[in-house]
C-alpha cells in the first residue's frame, strides 16, 4: 500500500489529512476482506515505501514521514486497526525502510528508533528494510553485507526491547 490520492493529503506520500484518515481505514478494510479471501489469500501487508524519506522530491518512492515519524505510527494504528479487524491472522509488514546518509539528506537515519519511541512497534508484526550493496560501508562494522544491515536494525530493535521477525524486501544497485 503505497502513494496519497491528492484528496487524501498534501502530499503523495506524506501524512494524511483527516478525511484521508478516515478513507484510509475504509480502504483498507474493503482491500484486506477482498484479498484474505480464497483465490487471493493475500494476508500481508506493507504500508509505505521507505517512510524514512523526507525529501518530498522522493516521494515517487512512497515515503515521506521522515521528518514525521509519529505521524507515520498514526498511520500504522489506523491501518493496523482496519486490517486486524477485516483479518485477525494478517501479518503487517513495515515499510521497508532505507536507513541510509546519502547526498542531500534524503531519509531520516534515526527514524527508527524515533519511530519505537513513539510507540510503533505495537502496531507493525514484521520489521522491514532496503538494502543497496553500494552503501555497505555504513553496515560493514556489524557484519558483511545485508547481514550487517540486519544486525544494526536488530541492535535498534534490542535497545528499544522490542522483538520482531526482520526481513529485506529490497536489495539491489542505485539506478542513478
Amino acid at each position: 500500500v503505497r502513494d496519497n490520492p491528492a484528496w487524501e493529503a498534501d502530499t503523495p506520500c506524506g501524512p494524511l489529512n483527516e478525511a484521508g484518515q478516515i478513507a484510509f481505514a475504509q480502504m483498507l478494510d474493503a482491500a484486506v476482506q477482498r484479498y484474505s479471501t480464497a483465490g487471493y489469500d493475500v494476508h500481508h501487508w506493507e504500508l509505505y515505501n521507505e517512510p524514512d524519506n523526507r525529501a518530498p522530491e522522493y516521494g515517487s518512492q512512497g515515503g515521506c514521514w521522515g521528518d514525521e515519524p509519529a505521524a507515520y505510527v498514526h498511520l500504522l494504528a489506523i491501518a493496523h486497526g482496519a486490517i486486524t479487524r477485516a483479518d485477525p491472522d494478517a501479518t503487517i509488514v513495515l515499510g521497508g525502510l532505507a536507513l541510509e546518509k546519502l547526498d542531500g539528506d534524503p531519509f531520516n537515519v534515526d527514524f527508527l528508533s524515533q519511530l519505537l519511541e513513539a510507540g510503533g512497534a505495537d502496531y507493525f508484526d514484521w520489521m522491514n528494510f532496503h538494502y543497496y550493496p553500494a552503501f555497505s560501508y555504513r553496515w560493514d562494522r556489524y557484519g558483511a553485507g545485508v547481514q550487517g544491515k540486519a544486525s544494526y536494525v536488530r541492535s535498534v530493535l534490542q535497545k528499544a526491547a522490542v522483538q520482531k521477525p526482520v526481513i529485506c524486501s529490497e536489495i539491489g544497485q542505485p539506478s542513478a
